[in-house]
């Protein structure tokens, strides 16, 4: 097999179109978060979505996250994501320790219009919710671009955890941010 090194499918989109239909506080509190370091959004409907995906079935499950990456008005090692999407893995061999998602999760996920592959997430069920050596090796190795985003989320003991980077960067809750639903159409 021949592997094809591509470059990445997305492009950094400006920041106006981040706040559209965001109230003032909101708007100044992801303003103030990515001063500090990364910040990650996304509507509430779209965090319902994976926790029921995650919640379906006792064993690992996992997907792609898709959104936007916005060019930062501060410093460029401080990227902001919307995550507006996300697309299920459907071809999977899962345990409850082990995940391996088949490639047609990619080939969906490029034909969504909910935005570009800007990371991934999978649960541990009620192992709590931590980036194994396995996890690490997949982020560096799939998704190393520095905006590039990882959840894990436990659904039995309701815990989750946000990585971001090929070095696997554990985000802070404050660099988290659950949006009210809204149309960006």
């Amino acid at each position: 097999m021949n592997w094809t090194e591509l470059s990445p499918d997305f492009s950094k989109t400006a920041p106006d179109e981040l706040f559209k239909g965001q109230s003032l506080l909101a708007m100044l509190a992801v303003l103030e978060s990515s001063i500090e370091g990364p910040t990650v959004l996304f509507e509430k409907k779209i965090w319902t979505g994976i926790k029921h995906h995650l919640e379906s079935e006792n064993v690992e499950l996992g997907g792609l996250l898709l959104g936007y990456v916005f060019e930062n008005l501060w410093v460029d090692e401080n990227p902001v994501v919307l995550v507006t999407g996300f697309t299920p893995s459907e071809e999977y061999q899962a345990t409850g320790v082990s995940l391996y998602m088949q490639s047609d999760v990619w080939e969906r996920a490029r034909r969504s219009e909910s935005g570009s592959v800007v990371g991934w997430y999978h649960s541990h069920p009620n192992l709590g919710a931590f980036f194994t050596g396995t996890d690490r090796r997949t982020q560096k190795d799939f998704f190393r671009e520095a905006h590039c985003i990882a959840l894990v989320y436990d659904p039995i003991r309701f815990e989750e955890k946000w990585f971001i980077g090929p070095n696997s960067t554990e985000l802070c809750a404050a660099q988290i941010f659950r949006l009210p639903n809204r149309n960006l159409a």
